[in-house]
C-alpha cells in the first residue's frame, strides 16, 4: 500500500491539496460445506458437500485534488474537488459440489473452473461556495457530478468428463 498527501498554500488565500493512493491485495478463500436433510420422520432425504476455492488479485489507485480560494471576507471561499477512483479485481476459483438425493436415487455432481476480471472506475468532480451569514452560520451552495462505470465477467466452466477438460460455458 502506497499513500501520499501534498498540501501546498499558494499564497494566503490559495490552497491546494493532492492526495494519492495505491493498494494491491491477495485474496485466498477456502469454503467447505456439508449438509443433509431429513423427512419428519428423520429418514435422510438430501445430503450436499461443497469446497470452493477463490483466489483474487486485487488493484486499487485513487487521486484526490482539492482546490480552495479564500476570500477577504472572513468565511467566504471558494472550492473545487476532483477525485477519481479504480479498482481491478482478476482471479479464478474451482467449485467441486455432489447433491444426494436419498429418495430419488439421484447423484447430480458440480465440477467447475471460475475466472473473474473485473473493473470499476469512479470520477467525481464537485464545486461548493461558502458565504457567512453571520459569525456562526454560513450558507453553501454546491453541486456535484458522480459517473461510476462498472465492467464485469465472471465465467464457469464445466468440466467435460468425456476430455477431462473444463471447456464448457456454465
Amino acid at each position: 500500500r502506497i499513500n501520499w498527501r501534498l498540501n501546498t498554500k499558494l499564497d494566503s488565500l490559495n490552497e491546494i491539496l493532492i492526495k494519492g493512493a495505491a493498494s494491491r491485495k491477495s485474496l485466498w478463500s477456502n469454503s467447505i460445506t456439508n449438509s443433509e436433510n431429513y423427512t419428519s420422520g428423520m429418514d435422510l432425504l438430501l445430503s450436499n458437500s461443497s469446497n470452493e476455492v477463490v483466489e483474487n488479485e486485487v488493484d486499487n489507485y485513487n487521486f484526490d485534488v482539492l482546490y480552495t480560494k479564500k476570500f477577504l471576507k472572513k468565511g467566504r471561499s471558494l472550492t473545487l474537488n476532483a477525485v477519481a477512483n479504480t479498482s481491478e479485481t482478476n482471479g479464478n476459483g474451482s467449485l467441486f459440489a455432489v447433491l444426494n438425493s436419498v429418495a430419488q436415487g439421484l447423484r447430480d455432481t458440480t465440477d467447475q473452473i471460475k475466472n473473474t476480471d473485473q473493473s470499476i472506475n469512479n470520477i467525481q468532480g464537485a464545486v461548493k461556495y461558502t458565504e457567512p451569514l453571520s459569525s456562526k452560520v454560513n450558507l453553501s451552495l454546491g453541486y456535484r457530478i458522480v459517473n461510476i462505470e462498472n465492467q464485469s465477467i465472471l465465467e464457469s466452466y464445466n468440466r467435460n468428463t468425456s476430455t477431462g477438460r473444463y471447456e464448457q460455458l456454465d
